[in-house]
């Protein structure tokens, strides 16, 4: 298991507040009409496969790829389109608890059903814990262990590996890997707030990252180290930024770690 370097408070002194009612990226697919100022999409389709990451900015030194992930257990990396209900959400970090083994996603995603499964439908594992509105995280117990000790992400196609976590500071490189796309930008505040119809959700982070409806859990990551996930965005890209849940909370909530 790697070692997690210790977790800051992030700074108080770069506050903002978002305004206007900002969109959750989790993707409904029944084939109704989207809420008013909401970056949300519907799509009548049955889940498909993650289309080929789109490659922005500098690229993403990946890991070696070549041998599946898991050699036995159904599970996923971070950046995977994920199913509950019918809705499309992205697995953001690996993550485990002695011999316990979960993923990390969105709470706004995890509070819409129990059972997860991948793109080819098979179950993946049950929600184990949400917490939304004021934060935005929600985690999922895979069914079965995994048989290895790796936990990393899907970026540019290829396997790029987490060794821990950092809170980052604003000006801060991050890439972004989301079945939209992998994207490269950067930590524009800290301690943001951001007003949804459900209520609000404080202590986020803004980075100059667009993001697309079924983003929603999205791993957002720097130098091989967690920063946290992709909860809402403001507008579509190739514009817009796209909002983060740090990873210190869920990780100390749950007592998670990264792997």
């Amino acid at each position: 298991m790697k070692s997690l370097p210790a977790r800051a408070r992030p700074a108080r002194a770069h506050t903002a507040t978002a305004a206007a009612v900002t969109g959750l990226l989790a993707t409904s697919l029944a084939a109704t009409a989207p809420a008013a100022n909401a970056s949300t999409a519907h799509s009548p389709t049955a889940p498909a496969p993650a289309a080929a990451p789109v490659a922005a900015g500098a690229p993403v030194a990946a890991g070696a790829p070549g041998a599946p992930f898991r050699t036995t257990a159904i599970t996923g990396l971070g950046g995977d389109p994920i199913y509950t209900s019918g809705t499309r959400c992205s697995l953001g970090f690996n993550l485990r608890r002695g011999d316990t083994y979960f993923f990390l996603t969105a709470g706004h995603c995890t509070r819409a059903g129990g059972t997860w499964t991948d793109a080819s439908g098979r179950t993946l594992g049950i929600t184990g814990g949400t917490s939304f509105p004021g934060n935005d995280y929600g985690i999922v117990r895979y069914a079965a262990p995994p048989q290895d000790t790796q936990g990393g992400v899907r970026a540019h196609g290829a396997f790029y590996d987490i060794t821990g976590v950092t809170t980052p500071q604003v000006g801060r490189p991050v890439t972004v890997a989301a079945p939209s796309g992998t994207r490269t930008g950067q930590v524009r505040a800290l301690n943001v707030t951001v007003n949804h119809q459900e209520g609000a959700v404080t202590g986020l982070i803004r980075i100059s990252v667009c993001s697309e409806p079924g983003d929603s859990g999205a791993p957002v990551f720097a130098d091989h180290l967690a920063i946290g996930i992709l909860v809402g965005a403001e507008g579509r890209c190739p514009g817009g930024t796209s909002f983060v849940q740090p990873i210190g909370e869920p990780l100390d909530a749950y007592g998670l770690e990264v792997y």
